[in-house]
């Protein structure tokens, strides 16, 4: 068991269509999303150019933090 394998054991996969519309303003030109899970409320999203990992505090998730990767 990897590491990724222990991270990613509990998310589920997020469509790709509906995620487009929520971080097109996140995404640079010629960027696109290849895949997304979700854990809980915190999200991973991988583009064609890094890693943006969505953090959702506060009880009600109205807080956001984005962390994005290069790779």
């Amino acid at each position: 068991m990897g590491l990724l394998n222990t991270m990613f054991g509990t998310a589920s996969r997020e469509g790709e269509g509906k995620l487009a519309e929520e971080f097109r303003t996140l995404l640079v030109e010629g960027e696109t999303i290849q895949g997304a899970y979700r854990l809980v409320r915190d999200m991973f999203v991988f583009t064609t150019k890094r890693v943006v990992i969505v953090d959702r505090k506060g009880l009600t998730g109205r807080k956001t933090a984005y962390l994005s990767v290069p790779y």
